[in-house]
């Protein structure tokens, strides 16, 4: 593309401007907001934590951005047009929700995601921890899996396989009993 920026053909000394054109299918100096602690918070009706630090996944490619905070995850256009809506990431690995905030009931406990596109598969792929949690006190429990999404072709906003994988510590001391 005319005025693109090939990694292999910049030259060391080098700054990017907006005369630049696109980098990755960007503008340069152009941009949009990402997801917020709101949005977060609010995905599935209000029944989530409000999770701090922001743990941050982010992928682009096929002409979509998505990316994951805490426990939501969007898609976007890269022109930064929504694609889809807000997803708690409960949801979208089809976990009960992470507080049922009508009973006080807890769910899985979810966190640490991360975002991927393979550009030689054109698929995507999405990773999150998930704790057990006792529903009624919220107290961990004793196994954990890392759950991974693969998208069923190179768009996003599509289907998804989901695959878990069993981490459960089993040969820790009871202090850590369930942590991957």
């Amino acid at each position: 593309a005319k005025g693109a920026i090939s990694p292999s053909r910049v030259p060391a000394d080098h700054v990017p401007t907006p005369a630049d054109s696109t980098i990755t299918g960007f503008r340069a100096g152009a941009g949009f907001d990402g997801l917020t602690h709101r949005d977060q918070r609010l995905a599935s009706n209000g029944n989530q934590f409000s999770s701090e630090p922001p743990d941050q996944g982010l992928a682009v490619g096929n002409g979509y951005v998505l990316e994951t905070v805490n426990t939501a995850l969007r898609v976007r256009r890269t022109d930064g047009s929504t694609a889809a809506a807000t997803v708690a990431l409960n949801a979208f690995f089809g976990l009960p929700v992470a507080i049922d905030r009508t009973t006080g009931r807890f769910g899985p406990f979810t966190t640490d995601p991360r975002a991927y596109f393979d550009l030689d598969t054109k698929r995507w792929f999405v990773t999150l921890l998930e704790i057990d949690q006792d529903p009624v006190t919220g107290a961990f429990l004793g196994h954990s899996e890392v759950m991974l999404a693969v998208s069923t072709t190179a768009n996003p906003t599509g289907t998804w396989s989901i695959f878990s994988i069993d981490v459960t510590n089993v040969t820790g001391t009871p202090e850590h009993a369930g942590c991957p």
